[in-house]
């Protein structure tokens, strides 16, 4: 069976659009990769991935060319580029690009000082400029933000090249469950994939990550969000275009329908069942019971190494969402003792302490200390010091305080 390449090289030669004439030292780039035209105007990239990227080509007193440029996935890919002559004089020239995607944005306007250029299809623009100062660079495009910076001209004549990254208006965000939100900060809410976004003529379905975009709107309207099991959220958001003016809120949140309640526990990956309801709960120690009876039932909570939670509830707010915190206290036992020397029986300080992953040293009385070790749970219990023969043993705690003497041998 033939497996198709997953790169390819990609050849070419880049020429002067009306002479025809090979252009060398002209830069081409496709995707991370960039190579320099030869002084017959061929280029070759190797381990060129199958897929679509941006193909760049910029020279010397030409106009640069950006477009999207998918290779066959052959043994060799051929595509031949052709660059525009920049006009004579003092000119500017450059691309503009969209600062999330960088692909090139056509029909933006760029102007520098009383100079004006429209960027081509291929998001270049090239202007003859009428004073060598330096000025600001202004660059607009519908859909986008307008940006400015300072450019001075590195030569007074030729070509001086500038490229300008615009950032897209958008409507985006991230849909969260507003009990989880409200049961500890951002960073522990849970947010809501699968929930359908809609703004103006726009539709959207949230991601894995609860996340929505609806790329370059120029208007105000309701953003609606909804999924099952929730109550539906709607608010005004968007760009009005003609003032400049946004509004930027867009972090929604849904309370869940029907009784809710929200239990907060210590532990991650704990096992929380109330009645006949069970699930685990997040990385964050957090778990959701979703339009649930409003009747009273037991709620368990069991995680490794911790005691095992039991209570009788009732959801705290019937028709609506509660929260109900029940941490969960850690198992764990102490391990401590002395480190002698078996000759003299005196004790050794500074003496470094193992028990299993778990290290420690000795104190100025010999003394080791080792708190809250997992219980139950048998390991070797490890004692060294320089100029003296280590010391082990295997030992069993059963979540009682545990006293060991380790003694060390020259």
């Amino acid at each position: 069976m033939y497996e198709r390449p997953k790169t390819t090289i990609l050849s070419g030669t880049v020429t002067d659009t009306w002479s025809r004439s090979p252009l060398s030292g002209a830069v081409v780039s496709f995707g991370a990769l960039s190579v320099t035209t030869g002084s017959d105007g061929r280029y070759t990239l190797a381990g060129v991935p199958c897929q679509a990227d941006l193909l760049r080509t910029t020279a010397g007193r030409y106009q640069p060319v950006l477009q999207t440029y998918t290779p066959t996935c052959a043994a060799t890919t051929t595509k031949n580029l052709t660059l525009t002559s920049a006009p004579t004089g003092r000119t500017l020239c450059g691309l503009v690009t969209d600062y999330k995607t960088g692909e090139g944005i056509p029909s933006a306007t760029v102007h520098f000082g009383q100079s004006t250029a429209t960027t081509d299809a291929n998001a270049s623009f090239c202007m003859t400029l009428l004073t060598c100062t330096g000025d600001n660079l202004l660059v607009h495009a519908d859909g986008y933000s307008d940006t400015s910076m300072r450019y001075v001209r590195a030569a007074c004549s030729g070509t001086n090249v500038a490229e300008a990254s615009l950032l897209p208006r958008e409507v985006a965000g991230t849909a969260w469950d507003a009990i989880a939100r409200n049961a500890g900060n951002t960073n522990q809410a849970m947010v809501i994939p699968g929930a359908t976004v809609t703004w103006s003529k726009f539709s959207a379905v949230t991601d894995g990550n609860g996340y929505f975009r609806f790329p370059h709107p120029c208007q105000i309207a309701p953003l609606r969000i909804s999924k099952p099991g929730y109550t539906t959220t709607e608010r005004t958001t968007g760009f009005n275009c003609a003032t400049g003016s946004f509004n930027d809120d867009q972090t929604p949140a849904l309370a869940p329908a029907g009784t809710n309640f929200f239990v907060a526990t210590a532990p991650p990956a704990a096992t929380v069942t109330w009645g006949s309801y069970v699930g685990t709960s997040t990385a964050q120690g957090l778990y959701l019971f979703n339009d649930v009876p409003c009747q009273s039932a037991t709620l368990a909570i069991t995680a490794p190494n911790h005691e095992t939670g039991r209570q009788r509830i009732k959801p705290p707010a019937c028709g609506t969402s509660s929260v109900v915190y029940a941490p969960l206290r850690q198992f764990g036992t102490n391990l401590a003792g002395y480190v002698i020397d078996g000759n003299t029986n005196a004790r050794i300080a500074g003496a470094t302490v193992t028990y299993g992953t778990f290290t420690t040293t000795t104190d100025r009385a010999a003394r080791y200390f080792l708190p809250m070790l997992p219980c139950p749970t048998t390991a070797t219990l490890t004692a060294s010091y320089p100029g003296y023969r280590s010391a082990q043993a295997n030992y069993t705690l059963n979540c009682q305080h545990f006293d060991a003497d380790l003694v060390l041998l020259r």
